[in-house]
């Protein structure tokens, strides 16, 4: 036997009976292959032959944490455990799933024998329980747990599975009183650590939870579940890094742990990664295909890729995985404003699909209002965002919120907030009620606005990032208004959708289950303080123009860099510069970018793909490297265009028939410059074309952008928030006056 295998010779050694022969072969079998399951394992069976369990365990955990699919290996850690008078932990493991069903001899008599062991401590009443609560007979394990607990003061498993009993039944409060209960028991119970920090997380106490998933890594660290979840709070915290940190831990641990590879594929996300994140993402798929979140979350990422038609495949494969993900859902809606050839009538179906499949069942529980209809008297606003922050939506709707009369109307936020900041106290600051609604369903939510006796209730990007959509749907108020979303809610709950003119000019072929309330002008934006100052067109000094776009590269359609690559061919001289944080880095963007131009015959040499992580003085500053702007299409820029032109950069636009594609036009309007609209691709070209041939036209232009946009964006807030409020008390007139009719409302 001296030519085989090493791990061969050790088992020949082993049932030969020459435990220290077997020992020194199934080191050396580790030392060539650390990652052996059956050599762990095998070290745990010497261990307990020579009378060491606790040292036997260890060798089983990791044996397990490398062959999670053995059910061997879940049978030894509990004859350890059993062996160590462990009796409770072993009767939880002989339970574990791969050994449900199993009728043979030997986990018959490891059953047998653990039972045996809990009847001699007295606990029979907590074994029944956990009989119980594996069936799914909650309330009858209850009854057991509780007996077990009389009995047994000191039986720190029946606290903890009490505590998971009463959180399956939906009481809060009890499971978290049990679990608290089983640690003071026993401090280090780490199925109580787990689960109360999977329940604080639940419950947005992030920082708790933390805690308590560090206590769990420590005493288990080759719990990968442990890892798994202390990564996911750590980004919930935004400590990105970290929580890559802790997700590389649990899939090096269970490298087919699917969803660590899909939090893993988040935090790279987060961190500005988009390759990884990707690879992560596709990761988690091969290894779980059904894992809906992660078909989702890799749309979104290829969305910002431009891939817009893979997204949208993700986006329908998440839904048909679960046909009530409202996230995959809106996530679906959101990718079709990008599509450059997807018809209106399509679009507004999809978004009706979307109130058929999840609103329509909803029934709001008082569909009576007690709101008093005096038309002019004091009303109470609410506005529901998650974007309440230093976010482009809240840097477009503070101005008006911090100029609302306060004499005539009390202001009420229903924030999702991860990390609140200094813009979020400025909200908070003009706040008569500030409700945080993180981790509440949107029923919950719909009852803390009807409870607050809300009259107008607005919702914010409905579609967009955390936001809820069907808060809305439960009627929570007499009136609902859809804000600052680019395109309608699809929901016949929400009776107006603020815009203006230019967004949704009369007789637009865009359809809305809303109606258009218009205000003169939409867009109004807090002053960038740390932008620098404007710059004479760079092409004063180089000789040559450039054009470019700092939009999200989700937005550059192949339409819209076909376009552009017209442009490059009618000036030869001419730069393209684009940049997106630091996404471009992505191989996969670059590719497609690049790759596309030279196609249309705009060699690599005129294209500068910038890719850094800047801050927001630095990326304002880059705009002096720009001479005209180009603006994407069918989804324009917003805060994009805002910032080009507060830089002094003309932005030139191609509005079409969309709301979503009117967003730089109607800015371009309020500053008078209809001379930037183009009214085909043509026309687009010519006006670029024009501005890089003018250097004299540019640098007055350019000198002369920063004074309108202040004049028209920034100075006068308070006149935008008296025209909004007239909006406001108007449908509350209308309402108020119905209700009076009916003898309704008080």
């Amino acid at each position: 036997m001296t030519g085989a295998p090493p791990f061969e010779r050790a088992v020949k050694r082993h049932l030969q009976g020459d435990l220290d022969g077997a020992e020194a072969l199934y080191h050396e079998v580790l030392a060539l292959i650390p990652e052996h399951p059956d050599a762990h394992h095998n070290l745990g069976m010497i261990a307990l032959q020579l009378g060491q369990p606790a040292s036997g365990l260890e060798y089983f955990r990791a044996a397990f944490a490398l062959a999670p699919d053995r059910p061997l290996f879940v049978m030894s850690q509990a004859e350890a455990l059993l062996a160590m008078g462990a009796v409770e932990e072993a009767a939880g493991l002989i339970n574990h799933p791969l050994l449900v069903g199993r009728l043979d001899e030997a986990t018959h008599d490891l059953r047998h024998r653990v039972g045996t062991a809990v009847r001699q401590q007295g606990d029979e009443e907590f074994f029944e329980g956990f009989g119980h609560h594996r069936e799914g007979r909650i309330t009858e394990a209850v009854t057991h747990y509780q007996r077990a607990l009389s009995l047994n003061p000191g039986l720190a498993s029946a606290a903890c599975n009490l505590g998971a009993a009463f959180e399956a039944l939906g009481r809060p409060d009890e499971a978290e009183y049990f679990y608290r209960q089983a640690l003071a028991i026993r401090p280090d119970h780490t199925d109580a650590l787990f689960n109360l920090a999977a329940y604080l997380a639940r419950d947005a106490r992030s920082e708790e939870a933390l805690d308590l998933y560090e206590q769990v890594c420590a005493l288990s660290p080759d719990f990968a579940e442990g890892h798994n979840n202390r990564g996911a709070t750590l980004n919930e915290l935004g400590r990105f890094v970290e929580a890559a940190e802790a997700h590389q831990s649990a899939v090096a641990i269970r490298p087919d742990f699917a969803e660590a590879w899909y939090n893993l594929g988040n935090d790279w996300r987060d961190i500005g990664d988009i390759s990884q994140s990707v690879h992560c993402y596709q990761r988690s798929i091969e290894l779980k295909p059904d894992l809906g979140e992660a078909h989702n979350a890799l749309g979104n990422v290829i969305k910002t890729l431009g891939r817009i038609d893979d997204a949208l495949d993700h986006y329908r494969r998440a839904l048909d995985l679960d046909p009530l993900s409202v996230q995959a859902h809106t996530n679906l809606l959101v990718a079709t404003l990008y599509h450059p050839n997807m018809s209106d009538a399509e679009r507004f179906a999809m978004h009706r699909d979307f109130e058929a499949r999840h609103a329509a069942i909803i029934q709001p529980t008082e569909p009576e209002f007690t709101n008093f209809p005096d038309p002019d008297r004091r009303l109470r606003i609410g506005y529901v965002s998650a974007n309440l922050y230093n976010h482009p939506s809240a840097r477009n709707l503070l101005p008006l919120i911090e100029a609302h009369d306060r004499d005539r109307f009390d202001l009420y936020f229903y924030a999702d907030l991860r990390t609140p900041d200094a813009m979020t106290r400025r909200f908070q600051d003009q706040a008569t009620g500030w409700r945080l609604t993180q981790g509440k369903s949107d029923a919950a939510v719909a009852r803390m606005i009807r409870d607050d006796d809300i009259d107008v209730l607005v919702s914010l990007a409905g579609h967009f990032d955390e936001n809820r959509p069907l808060v809305a749907a439960y009627k929570p108020a007499p009136i609902r208004v859809s804000f600052h979303d680019p395109v309608t809610s699809g929901l016949g709950a929400n009776q107006y959708l603020i815009t203006d003119p230019v967004l949704t000019p009369r007789g637009i072929s865009e359809r809305f289950t809303e109606r258009p309330l218009r205000l003169p002008a939409y867009y109004i934006h807090v002053p960038v303080d740390v932008s620098p100052e404007v710059t004479p067109p760079p092409m004063l000094e180089r000789g040559y123009p450039t054009f470019g776009s700092f939009n999200n590269p989700a937005k550059l359609s192949d339409p819209t860099l076909r376009l552009w690559a017209r442009l490059m061919a009618a000036v030869p001289e001419a730069r393209l510069r684009l940049k997106y944080r630091d996404w471009f880095s992505a191989d996969s963007l670059a590719t497609r970018v690049l790759g596309f131009m030279a196609e249309q015959g705009v060699g690599a040499e005129r294209v500068e793909l910038r890719s850094s992580a800047d801050s927001r003085a630095d990326h304002m500053a880059q705009y002096a490297d720009i001479d005209v702007a180009l603006d994407p299409f069918p989804f324009t820029g917003s805060t994009t265009t805002f910032e080009a032109l507060w830089m002094g950069v003309p932005v030139v636009t191609l509005p079409g028939p969309t709301m979503v594609s009117r967003w730089s036009a109607s800015m371009l309007r309020v500053l008078r410059l209809p001379q930037l609209i183009a009214a085909s691709a043509d026309n687009y070209v010519d006006i670029c074309r024009r501005l890089a041939n003018s250097p004299e036209e540019l640098s007055e232009l350019r000198f002369g952008l920063r004074v309108r946009s202040e004049a028209a964006f920034i100075a006068n807030p308070r006149r935008r928030a008296r025209q909004l409020e007239r909006l406001y008390r108007a449908v509350w007139r209308r309402w108020a006056a119905q209700a009076r009719g009916t003898g309704l409302g008080g």
